[in-house]
């Protein structure tokens, strides 16, 4: 077939281009920093040297933790933030998000905040929770949330977060600003930043994804510079304050973050948040058809930003502490697939730290917080933003909704987020009979109402053209690298969908041959 026309992964800035603020990271905080801004009216680029969320945002617990096993009743004004945030987003994106319940067994040193009805009472009534249950105590014994535990563990809190598909929260915030006109640019990594009379100039690498080789460089003149580059947020720096020490990025240290996947072991469409010695949590999690994700948020500290896989011990202490609960014990061999990423120390905490300095070529530095409250990071940058231009302009994202998230463009009327996503794809199999159920609800998952464009003019499945992988058609392919900067086959597998968990190597190698000969160069 022919090459496909004006994909988005082609996206280029002109060779001497001009915009008013220039972010560096393309992942979770720099995607929704760059929309924030957009949306406000500035002009703004984004430069990733990679994929959209191809480190950390792709390699979370998939859970927006409100933190409540991290709180003191000191914490509650932040607490409760955290749990108003998860709402906004269940309702900005009910094709990415889902309320999960957790089952935190009771006799394992739990958190001071749980401890007695009080407890619960407080917590129930800190924030209001128009789709999340409340939290409970429950006798395992009398409960099928209890039937994957061993019989050892008697009493649990029931409690309710949030689960979502992170890399797609990336690229659903990148499609939002380039609709509200920003340039995305991936696979372009920033080489040099001087500062000039009136804002910064910027050298950008454009490289092959394939290859990586340099394909073009590109000259931007920003007026305002924001550093979300995550774990290379020092380098950045480093440039934006030249002379000073890279080290001052991270200087409170590095953590390692990570997760396991192995067959199923939830006997229902719920969590577990497990409890280990020193205050540590482990959680055991859905994750796409079939599978369990076994992870912890602080799996110890390293010293080197670059560490990316998680190490025997990592992968055998997590499978001891998911065997202390489980009937049916996990071992390192049931594994199929590991995950792992390093964060900064204080990027645990609700809210990240922001640096600025003005002056006549301002930056912004964004040390991200969790993946809960990135809305309001991204709120917070935007208005530094707005102060160091000295041009105010309103907040506008917390009544939003993101791409594919409006699912009145298909059902009648809203119910709650869960149902209106069962009933969307109800009717999607209405409009197109021909849709099998499997297809229609990890499309609707995925897309939301956007599937409807990617659909547009389909008459039949035949029409969705070869079946590269089982399924994932070569109609879906073109989508995702027209519209969200796909370029490669593992940036479709392990990114814009999961579906490396259910491929084989020569299944994978399918996609990737498919995107040798069809996509651009």
């Amino acid at each position: 077939m022919d090459n496909i026309e004006a994909p988005s992964a082609s996206e280029r800035a002109p060779r001497d281009a001009q915009c008013d603020v220039l972010v560096i990271g393309g992942g979770l905080h720099g995607a929704a920093v760059t929309r924030d801004l957009a949306g406000r009216g500035w002009s703004v680029m984004l430069c990733e040297q990679g994929d959209l969320a191809q480190q950390a945002s792709s390699a979370t617990l998939k859970l927006a933790f409100a933190g409540v096993g991290d709180q003191v009743f000191g914490g509650l004004r932040s607490l409760r933030q955290s749990l108003v945030e998860q709402e906004l987003l269940l309702r900005s994106a009910p094709h990415l998000c889902s309320p999960v319940r957790l089952v935190v067994p009771e006799g394992a040193g739990a958190r001071p905040l749980w401890h007695g009805g009080p407890g619960l009472w407080l917590l129930n009534q800190l924030a209001p929770r128009t789709w999340f249950p409340d939290s409970q105590s429950v006798t395992l014994s009398e409960s099928p949330h209890g039937a994957a535990l061993q019989p050892s563990w008697r009493t649990a809190v029931m409690h309710s977060e949030l689960l979502v598909d992170d890399a797609r929260l990336v690229i659903a915030c990148a499609q939002d600003a380039r609709d509200r006109g920003a340039h995305i640019l991936t696979r372009t990594r920033c080489m040099e930043l001087r500062p000039h009379d009136d804002g910064w100039h910027a050298l950008l690498s454009h490289h092959d994804p394939h290859g990586g080789r340099l394909t073009h460089q590109t000259s931007i003149q920003a007026r305002l510079v924001v550093n979300a580059a995550g774990v290379a947020v020092g380098e950045v720096q480093a440039m934006l304050e030249a002379p000073a020490s890279p080290a001052a990025a991270s200087k409170d240290g590095w953590v390692k973050s990570g997760h396991v996947v192995v067959r199923q072991r939830l006997t229902l469409d719920h969590g577990h948040w497990f409890e280990v010695p020193g205050g540590r949590s482990v959680f055991a999690l859905p994750l796409a058809p079939h599978f369990t994700l076994i992870g912890a948020e602080l799996l110890g500290s390293v010293s080197d930003p670059r560490w990316d896989t998680l190490d025997p011990q990592d992968i055998r202490h997590l499978c001891q502490v998911a065997s202390r609960y489980f009937r049916s014990p996990i071992t390192p061999e049931d594994v199929v697939w590991q995950q792992a990423t390093v964060l900064a120390r204080d990027s645990l905490s609700p809210l990240a730290r922001l640096s600025h300095r003005g002056g006549p070529a301002p930056w912004v530095t964004s040390r991200a917080g969790r993946m809960t409250t990135f809305r309001r990071q991204a709120e917070a940058v935007a208005n530094q933003v707005a102060e160091l231009f000295s041009d105010h302009r309103p907040p506008w994202t917390r009544a939003s909704t993101l791409p594919g998230g409006r699912l009145l463009d298909l059902i009648d009327a809203e119910q709650d987020p869960v149902s209106d996503l069962t009933e969307f794809q109800r009717r999607l199999r209405q409009r197109f009979p021909w849709l099998d159920l499997s297809l229609a609800r990890r499309w609707s998952r995925q897309y939301g109402v956007l599937v409807l464009s990617m659909l547009d003019g389909v008459q039949d499945r035949s029409e969705l053209g070869e079946e590269v992988a089982p399924d994932l058609y070569e109609l879906e392919l073109r989508h995702l690298v027209r519209t969200e900067w796909a370029c490669t086959a593992d940036d479709v597998l392990w990114r814009r969908t999961k579906l490396g968990l259910h491929l084989s190597e020569s299944q994978h190698q399918a996609v990737a041959r498919w995107f040798q000969r069809s996509a651009p160069t």
